[in-house]
Parts: structure tokens; sequence; C-alpha cells
């Protein structure tokens, strides 16, 4: 499914050239300063947010339902209330790696090594839980965070600018290949488009992939355009290298 990524480029490289081909040049830049603004500040400020709900809700709430899940393939029977679980068979089903207790692992993009290690450092099962879904639940909580203020920065830098531009004269006509600079703008602001994009693709698919048949961490490297354009964003590198 990669090269639905690389389309997805495309057209939003294509629809914002497009968008702003008879635009004045000082619009659009403003708008990818806006893009920018928003993707630098969604990414940078979300980060210590995102730690702080994954730890006080995301993680507890999908920590509980694992449990749960893990206390059905364990004991044939679901309880919801995780103190009532018995996990005394768990070192068997760590041995025997049975197709439904990899199949659980696979949902939350665990491997058994990794548990192995996290149960052998304190014979917990809750510390072998909350190793399964830790890494999950915080991408899904880091993705969700990044693009509510991703919005919120975008909307009141769009805000700010159209109450600027009231303000401005409006510039003549550009001729030639002066008419170019709107348009290479626009697929500047497409190129902003697609990078604030990714790094929401980057924290999410990896955690759905276990457990989807369409999204697969593979999207993410494969591929022509959505890769070369994952290269040049500066906060991929930051947070994924």
């Amino acid at each position: 499914m990669y090269f639905v990524l690389d389309l997805i480029c495309v057209m939003i490289l294509a629809a914002s050239v497009v968008r702003f081909w008879q635009h004045a040049v000082s619009h659009v830049l403003f708008k990818c300063l806006c893009a920018a603004i928003s993707l630098t500040v969604a990414a940078t400020a979300g980060a210590p947010l995102a730690q702080m709900l994954s730890e006080r809700w995301t993680v507890p709430y999908t920590e509980k339902k694992a449990a749960a899940d893990l206390g059905e393939i364990l004991n044939g029977t679901r309880e919801e209330q995780t103190e009532q679980i018995a996990f005394d068979g768990l070192p068997d089903l760590m041995r025997r790696k049975p197709t439904p207790y990899l199949e659980w692992l696979g949902r939350y993009g665990a491997t058994p090594e990794q548990v192995q290690e996290a149960y052998a450092a304190e014979r917990s099962a809750q510390a072998m839980v909350r190793a399964v879904v830790y890494d999950y639940a915080f991408r899904l909580t880091r993705g969700a965070v990044y693009v509510l203020l991703w919005l919120a920065v975008f909307l009141l830098c769009g805000w700010a600018v159209r109450r600027v531009e009231w303000n401005m004269t409006e510039a003549p006509p550009r001729r030639g290949l002066r008419r170019l600079w709107a348009p290479l703008s626009g697929l500047l602001y497409g190129v902003l488009m697609v990078m604030s994009l990714s790094l929401f693709l980057e924290w999410v698919i990896p955690a759905v992939s276990g457990d989807s048949a369409i999204w697969s961490a593979d999207m993410l490297t494969k591929g022509t355009i959505y890769p070369i354009l994952r290269q040049i964003n500066p906060f991929i590198r930051l947070y994924f290298s």
C-alpha cells in the first residue's frame, strides 16, 4: 500500500500549486509561514503534553484492556477487573507462544523477546503488560496531541494573517516568468503540508500496523515521493533517527 502515500503526496502538491496559481505571492508565503509555525509548535510543544496524557490516561486504559485480553487467553474467561485475573500460567504461555498470544502481542507491536525481558526484570505480569502496550499507547497519544495542536496553531495563524492582509495594498498582476512565483510558493506550501502529515503518520502507523491489514510500517520507507519528502523533514530526523 506504499503507493497510496505517494499518490496522496502528489495530490497534495498538485492541489497546492493549482490553488495558489492566481494568488498574490505574499498571501502564499503567509500560508507557508502558518504551515511552518504549526508544524514546529505542534511537534515540539506536543512532546511533554503527550507524555503527561499518556502516563495519566492512555497507558493505564490500554493496560487494563490488554490485561483483560491476556487473562482471557490464559484462563478462557474474561475479567474486566485486573485484580481478579489469574496470571499464574504466564511463564508457560510465554514459553509455548500459542497463536492467540502471538496475535495479542502483534496487536500492540511487541515481540516475544521484549516481553520475556520485561517479565524477567521484575517477575510481574503488570510490568510485562505495560512493556507490551506502552509504546503503542504513547504513539497514539502523541499523534492525537500533535494533530490537535497543529490545527489550533494553524487556525490561529490564519486569523492573524487575515488581519495583516486587510491592511496590505493589493500587489499588481505579475507578468512573464514572475507569474511562476505564486505556484512555486504553492508547491512549497504543499511540501510543508506533506511534512506535517508525515510526522503524524510516523507516530501512528507503526502503532496501528500490528492490528491492521491495510496499514503497514513498510509504507513509510517504500515508494518514491513520500520517502524523499520524509528525508528532508527535520522533525523526523529529530524524533525517529
